[in-house]
Formats: structure tokens, sequence, C-alpha cells
């Protein structure tokens, strides 16, 4: 399933930059088409604020693919209900509201992952250590994370503040690309430990 996740969303990568080539191309024809050339910015913020989306929602998936792996494991266990919660609170167990006479159930929804979510690396960091998995210990994620944070804060000031960004091109988000890709490869790769046995 994570193979299936990576791929699908590296696929959305190369046809977000096939289409900023293709924008590109009609802002530098010859003459330009007017329609580009005169909103190039608002194209280059929308692909931006596309590049983050994608990443946000190849993380859930990422992470939704582990949570699934977990919930069968535990499922398949046929655990008791009463000595996890037992084992978990310790002498704060509470009959009446941790007893139950049933096997234990993980129950994580993707709205729940989707809150704790950003395409943010320090939020990605949170979230991927609430599964278990340590995705700074992954060098090219190391090696990424900083210019992730600032791609993703030109993001939220465009949003959230109508920030202009008349700092930043299409070959500035074409390149930016492949820094995300290598982002969302290495929580990918960090991911996988947990999802085999």
């Amino acid at each position: 399933m994570s193979v299936r996740v990576i791929e699908m969303y590296g696929r959305q990568l190369d046809k977000l930059s096939e289409i900023i080539d293709k924008t590109n191309d009609r802002v530098i024809s010859d003459p330009p088409d007017e329609l580009f050339a005169d909103n190039i910015n608002f194209y280059t913020k929308s692909y931006l604020i596309n590049l983050c989306a994608i990443t946000e929602a190849c993380l859930k998936d990422t992470a939704m693919v582990v949570v699934r792996a977990m919930i069968d494991r535990i499922s398949s266990a046929n655990i008791s209900n009463n000595i996890v919660f037992w084992g978990v609170f310790k002498d704060g167990f509470d009959e009446k509201k941790h007893s139950k006479f049933e096997k234990f159930a993980l129950s994580i929804t993707e709205k729940s992952v989707s809150d704790k979510l950003s395409a943010n690396p320090w939020r990605a960091i949170k979230l991927f250590e609430l599964l278990g998995c340590d995705i700074k210990k992954n060098a090219d994620f190391e090696a990424v994370k900083g210019i992730i944070a600032s791609v993703v804060d030109k993001r939220n000031n465009i949003v959230h503040h109508n920030d202009q960004a008349n700092d930043i091109s299409l070959s500035d988000v074409k390149a930016y690309i492949d820094f995300f890709r290598v982002y969302i490869y290495s929580i990918d790769e960090s991911s996988k430990s947990l999802i085999v046995p």
C-alpha cells in the first residue's frame, strides 16, 4: 500500500511540473499568451499552494497506511481491552470508565490524523512521532526540512495574509518540487519499518 501511495503522489508532482512547464511556455511564447502573462503571479501562487496540498495529502495517506497496519495487527492479536487499559493507566485504571469485556480496538480516524498534519516539517515530525516513527533520523529529511519549512511558511502567508509572493517565480516553484519529492520519499522510507511486521 505504501508503494502505491508514494507512486501516486510522485506522479502528481510530475503532473504539476508539466503544468508549470506549459504555463512557462505560454508566457514566453511569441507573442505571449496574455491570459498567462498578465496573471503569472496568480498562477505561481496557485502552483505553490498546490505543491503544499499534494504534500499534505501524501503525508496523510502515508500516515493512514501506518495507522491501518497497526489497527490490523492489534485486531488480529485478539488482546483484552482491560489488560491494555490497565497497562496504560496502571493505578489510574477506572473500572467504570475503562473496563470492557471485549477485545481491544484501536480507533484513529483520518480526521484525527489530518488535524495533526501539515506539510510543515515540525508538524510532520510530531505526527509521525505519535505513530512511532522518528523521521528526523532520515538524512534526506534533515537535508530538505529547512527549505520545506520556508516554502510552507510562504504558502501560509499567501493563504492567510494575502502575501503577493512577488519574490517567487515559476522556476522557483518548479525547483521546489524536487525538494518536496525528497521530503515525501524520505518520510515514506522512514515509515516502512512500521508497516512490515
